[in-house]
């Protein structure tokens, strides 16, 4: 069973956001936030669980407000050896070739 679809080509919106995880230091919730709620910290523990699942490397928190926070990694596209990018927000999970 496939976990994830990969795209092999980037569109607007993937490059925007590989362009801003590129440049995010943040990878823990305590470091973008004070406190946060169990919801975020149930996201977060989503996302990690993907990128192990992945195989991923360099888990980065992307973007934040005070409601949401969106998540990016990198990992190895296991169908073609290509290296992809994961971008993970509450509304969808979204994977491409870099």
């Amino acid at each position: 069973m496939e976990l994830v679809t990969v795209k092999s080509k980037m569109d607007k919106t993937m490059r925007t956001a590989y362009e801003a995880y590129k440049n995010a230091e943040h990878s823990e919730l305590w470091q973008v936030y004070g406190k946060y709620s169990d919801e975020k910290e149930n996201a977060h523990k989503y996302c990690m669980w993907l990128m192990k699942q992945l195989g991923g490397w360099r888990g980065r928190i992307i973007s934040a407000n005070t409601f949401i926070f969106t998540f990016g990694f990198e990992f190895i596209n296991p169908e073609t050896g290509a290296v992809s990018f994961a971008y993970i927000t509450p509304s969808y999970d979204r994977f491409a070739e870099v």
